[in-house]
């Protein structure tokens, strides 16, 4: 929906708190599909020098900002990395829709772009295009975070979560971090829950109201600028 999730991410802050509170190590999170920081910016006040915060973000302008966001609230604990996470590395053509591109008057949640879809020059040809980096998190175990595993990982990229899965077999498999993801579509849930088990994964539901009328109009409660 594009609306602040405040309840499902204080209940995130309550179930790793304990963890963070007992831990003598930096404390790593994941954020794929960051998208203005809704998630980065919080787990990162969460955390403070307990941690740091690994966040992903495939649009070019949404990624810009976000940077802009972590600057404003001294958020140094955060290694944004303007990518494409997938299956494969390499690089990948992805839409560059600017905020300037849409509209006078018209509302747009740029967290609901999907590679398989408006960011996809294939399937919308009318934009400007960027060449964007596609990694993996395994790559991301192995290489950036030298094989210390990840506390919690949000994985929300508008369908693309298989590809994210596939590339991230052996970092679950080895750390088994607590996840958290979209199931918005039956056929591709199918997929990804037979994934998660065949790895050792328990699945629970959260279950959010389609709208929250006071998250709509109350951000009193909402962390940063």
């Amino acid at each position: 929906t594009g609306q602040y999730e405040g309840p499902l991410i204080k209940l995130v802050r309550d179930i790793l708190s304990p963890f963070v509170t007992k831990s003598s190590k930096d404390v790593i999170l994941v954020d794929v599909g960051a998208n203005f920081g809704l998630w980065t910016v919080p787990l990162a006040t969460f955390l403070g020098p307990k941690g740091k915060v690994f966040a992903f973000e495939v649009q070019r302008y949404v990624a810009n900002q976000l940077s802009a966001t972590l600057l404003l609230n001294d958020l140094y604990n955060v290694r944004l990395m303007h990518a494409a996470v997938s299956n494969v590395t390499g690089f990948m053509r992805v839409n560059d829709i600017s905020p300037d591109a849409i509209k006078p008057n018209q509302s747009t949640n740029f967290g609901g772009f999907s590679l398989h879809d408006d960011l996809n020059p294939a399937k919308q040809s009318n934009a400007p295009v960027s060449i964007v980096q596609q990694v993996t998190l395994d790559g991301l175990f192995e290489h950036e975070l030298e094989r210390k595993c990840p506390l919690f990982m949000k994985i929300d990229v508008e369908m693309f979560e298989l590809e994210v899965f596939l590339g991230a077999t052996n970092i679950f498999t080895e750390c088994k971090p607590l996840l958290l993801f979209e199931a918005l579509c039956p056929r591709l849930n199918r997929s990804l829950f037979q994934v998660l088990w065949s790895l050792g994964y328990e699945l629970a539901w959260t279950v959010l109201p389609i709208v929250d009328y006071d998250a709509q109009f109350d951000h009193g409660d909402a962390e940063g600028r």
